[in-house]
């Protein structure tokens, strides 16, 4: 049984090939300028131009002076106020980069867009950012115009077609002054495109109330991103790792690591050495939960997260090999992330003892990991994972699966684990057997964790906020950390902190949230409402 309080669903990402960001800047034009299409007679086929797995149509007619369609640009003139001017009012493309499209959607049915679908990869949660003109944006502010003064609108519709059968369609509102309304996408905006999928071909056209509006829309960086889409990473639960019933493997000597999605996981294996010797990590699917020995690699309950065969051991030996490579860029996000952690049977033997009480307890030891994470060759943050603590007011150990947040970690692209404790006796180091066990890495946060075997009954904590809108906590205990969970057991709000009073500000919408502390004599919990 995992220790946990609230469970929410899980968040699985699945690998896709999504859809590449077009941005336009491999084209190249001379500064703040634009191409508009080659010219060409009336009765012509007009001309393209390509980006990535996108074809734009266009035509430039040449005895009349006139383009529609799309026209690629680097314009930065967010002031003039004329059908000439192709830039987009913000000045620049989609976070300040230099080439967007201007489009403008006229007589001859030009403003479309065709997609390399086996090449363009998914848009499920895809899409584009779009922006006014400078042409149009100033329309919207002429007062001689009078859109404002008669609640006018004007919106781009997008219709999505599959081998000439239309797949769906959706409007965007560049501007909007109905019912009081004083909208105008005046800055780059990310609009959902999503719903394209399987698409091979968009078309443009305008639709609104005044028939004098400019035609005209900017759009950048398609394929996109939904920026407020979060990525998650995927649950590593090692099960496509093949072993035989009851069995581990540590490694040879031409091979220093093992990969499971993501993850590359370092060993060290000397035949030389030992027995052999190993250290580092191992996968394992040992079910052992008796034997005492360092070739016993079994985890203390006798299997992985939620009753799964496979897991990893770790021994934390000489060379420095216990490390974690994460390939940033299949891994997602570490938002509300972290793995389940479980003492291997000979560190929880040890801790145990054979005396009628633990044997940690009578000395009055510790003993837990310190995970340290790198970007690049540079620490980016550390903590420490507490596996068992029998000092003065404690008595935890972590002989279950636990889960421990790793949303810390979220840019780092290799993790190191280092043993610590007071087991030293003799001046060789730690004593206590330098194991742990791991699985589920990536898993969702379940909600409020409590590490400890029981909850402080007696202890209880304040919470209020005050008229700054800080968070306040207040404990008999000293405060180590505050976590603050919503009602769907999503971490928002995580400090360290050492000290009996905490003042934090706090963002979260109005509603019901549980703080959970870990103090020095364990967890205190309690809810609170945030109504300001």
């Amino acid at each position: 049984m995992k220790k946990t309080v609230l469970m929410v669903a899980a968040l699985l990402c699945t690998f896709a090939c999504f859809a590449q960001v077009v941005d336009f800047e491999e084209l190249e034009l001379a500064p703040n300028s634009d191409w508009t299409g080659i010219p060409g007679p009336e009765d012509g086929d007009g001309s393209t131009f390509t980006s990535s797995y996108l074809t734009f149509y266009n035509i430039n007619i040449s005895e009349w002076n006139y383009w529609e369609g799309f026209a690629y640009t680097n314009g930065t003139d967010s002031e003039t106020y004329s059908y000439t001017n192709n830039s987009a009012v913000a000045g620049h493309g989609n976070a300040n980069s230099e080439y967007y499209v201007t489009c403008y959607m006229g007589w001859y049915n030009k403003s479309a867009i065709k997609i390399d679908t086996e090449n363009s990869g998914s848009f499920e949660n895809r899409g584009a950012y779009f922006c006014l003109p400078t042409y149009v944006s100033k329309y919207v502010d002429d007062e001689n115009a009078h859109f404002a003064e008669h609640e006018s609108y004007f919106s781009v519709k997008v219709t999505a077609y599959a081998e000439g059968t239309e797949v769906d369609n959706r409007l965007i509102v560049m501007a909007d002054f109905r019912e009081g309304r004083t909208y105008k996408m005046d800055d780059w905006t990310y609009v959902d495109l999503s719903w394209i999928e399987g698409a091979d071909s968009l078309y443009f056209e305008a639709v609104t109330d005044d028939g004098a509006t400019p035609y005209y829309f900017s759009m950048d960086d398609f394929g996109a991103q939904d920026p407020n889409y979060i990525n998650y990473t995927e649950i590593v639960d090692f099960e496509e790792l093949t072993l035989a019933p009851n069995s581990h493997w540590m490694g040879t000597e031409d091979v220093d690591h093992f990969t499971s999605s993501y993850l590359s996981l370092y060993t060290h294996y000397d035949e030389d050495w030992g027995s052999p010797y190993w250290e580092g990590f191992v996968y394992t699917n040992e079910t052992d939960t008796e034997t005492s020995s360092y070739n016993n690699l079994s985890s203390c309950v006798g299997h992985g997260v939620d009753n799964s065969d496979n897991y990893v051991t770790a021994y934390i030996g000489f060379y420095n090999t216990t490390g974690i490579k994460i390939d940033r860029e299949h891994s997602g996000s570490f938002d509300n992330r972290g793995a389940y952690f479980c003492m291997p049977v000979l560190l929880k033997k040890y801790v145990v003892g054979t005396g009628s009480e633990y044997y940690f307890a009578t000395q009055q030891f510790y003993f837990g990991l310190k995970a340290s994470a790198y970007s690049n060759g540079t620490l980016v943050a550390e903590r420490e994972i507490m596996m068992a603590d029998f000092t003065e007011g404690h008595s935890y150990m972590m002989d279950d699966w636990t889960y421990v947040d790793l949303s810390w970690i979220e840019n780092a692209d290799s993790l190191y684990f280092e043993g610590i404790g007071n087991d030293t006796a003799g001046g060789w180091g730690l004593n206590t057997p330098l194991y742990f066990c791991m699985d589920n890495f990536g898993a969702p946060n379940p909600g409020p964790v409590y590490v400890n075997n029981n909850i402080a009954e007696s202890l209880s904590i304040d919470a209020y906020f005050d008229a700054a809108g800080m968070l306040n906590l207040s404990c008999e205990s000293r405060i180590n950390d505050v976590y603050v969970y919503d009602m769907t057991g999503r971490l928002v709000k995580n400090v360290s902190v050492n000290d009996n009073n905490v003042s934090m500000p706090f963002d979260g919408v109005n509603g019901m949230y549980i703080v959970s502390a870990r103090t020095e004599k364990g967890m205190a919990v309690c809810k609170i409402i945030n109504n300001r």
